[in-house]
């Protein structure tokens, strides 16, 4: 810190003296500079610093900590705002400043503004229930956590359809020429229908809007593979249960009830899928298909999220992708027009 003095006149005229402070920070590399020439995330970890170093016995509400601070400064601030004293509350919209670990998660709360008022939603029992898991998808990718941020959240089965589809979107009837980010809806690769109960008992646990794509191999109890061998679904239960859980008025299917049967209730819970039992790789959807057999060097295989975006962008929307995308994409803007923020 230092202290200037200067000379200035007075509104009568007469000269005085009037001392500035100006606060001095030394970086890593041993520069000094005075704060007024640093970034403003640096000033509001100064500002942040002084109210926590007195919270003990205190209430401390802070909202939107994280506007200016870097990502790991954001990181940071989580693990230093965990061991302070007193009590603090944070209102945010930075993914950022979710804690990663499940059971700091337990304090994490998303409002939802809705036309009669105001929800709230915490992960509560399903925290309990996926302790480990829960803490593995958080500290893997913030793009987990940034679904608790959003109006409502695609789940896709793999990578080629969350190369794809986002391109293709905007195209749909139901897209309106509106981007994903427009509409302030995320789509996410859930890494194989195995996963899609976890991920539905998440979003359902916090609140958010959601609609599922997947193949129709997820939700019929058998189905054939590649290879043309009959294979079980082993997820098959897992997930009907849940999809029953977020839809009580569906009617858990049989093993016996045909696929329109499933395909139907399915729908009816926000999960669409093609017009087969069977798994459809990206390159099996049939204007896909043709496009890859048209090329110089014909492909018979798509399996990475740039290469699904590339042929995307080089084709028009097939009508069989295009039939789910308008299914989903109507599901989510029919539902309220909700923006949550979290606190912790």
């Amino acid at each position: 810190m230092s202290v200037k003095t200067r000379v200035q006149l007075s509104s009568t005229g007469i000269p005085e003296e009037v001392r500035t402070i100006d606060i001095l920070v030394t970086d890593a590399a041993g520069t000094t500079i005075s704060i007024a020439s640093q970034g403003s995330g640096l000033c509001e970890a100064l500002v942040l610093s002084v109210f926590l170093d007195n919270s003990a016995g205190r209430v401390i509400l802070l909202d939107e900590p994280a506007a200016s601070l870097h990502p790991n400064m954001q990181h940071r601030l989580v693990e230093v705002l965990h061991s302070a004293p007193g009590q603090i509350l944070i209102v945010t919209h930075s993914a950022h400043l979710l804690p990663t670990r499940a059971d700091w998660l337990q304090h994490v709360y998303r409002f939802q503004k809705e036309t009669d008022g105001t929800r709230i939603f915490s992960g509560g029992p399903f925290l309990q229930a996926e302790l480990q898991k829960v803490e593995n998808k958080f500290a893997s990718s913030i793009d987990v956590a940034n679904l608790l941020f959003t109006n409502g959240v695609l789940l896709v089965e793999g990578a080629t359809e969350a190369g794809a589809f986002p391109i293709w979107i905007p195209l749909t009837e139901k897209g309106k020429g509106q981007t994903l980010a427009d509409m302030n809806i995320a789509l996410h690769d859930v890494g194989g229908k195995e996963n899609f109960p976890f991920y539905l008992r998440l979003l359902k646990a916090f609140g958010v809007p959601y609609a599922v794509i997947g193949d129709g191999d997820a939700i019929s109890p058998c189905y054939i593979d590649k290879n043309g061998n009959t294979q079980r679904n082993r997820n098959f239960s897992a997930l009907w249960k849940v999809l029953q859980e977020l839809c009580p008025t569906i009617t858990l299917p049989q093993e016996t009830d045909p696929f329109a049967v499933l395909k139907k209730e399915a729908a009816r819970a926000g999960f669409y899928t093609y017009d087969t039992p069977d798994p459809i790789a990206f390159e099996g959807i049939a204007g896909v298909q043709a496009y890859l057999h048209g090329l110089a060097q014909p492909k018979k295989k798509v399996e990475t999220f740039y290469e699904a975006r590339f042929i995307a962008e080089s084709m028009p929307v097939p009508p069989l992708a295009k039939k789910v995308l308008n299914h989903a994409i109507g599901r989510l803007r029919s539902l309220p027009n909700r923006k949550g923020t979290k606190r912790k």
